[in-house]
């Protein structure tokens, strides 16, 4: 197994965080969009 450095691990880190956030906020968006016609 190869040995992950540790700015890469970090790297790789930040990113699943940004893609993570970055999710959460696009499926706050098609809540809002979808609740918004029924109230």
């Amino acid at each position: 197994m190869i040995h992950i450095s540790g700015s890469g691990a970090d790297e790789h880190i930040e990113l699943s965080m940004w893609l993570r956030a970055l999710t959460a906020q696009a499926q706050r968006r098609n809540y809002q969009g979808r609740a918004l016609p029924l109230s």
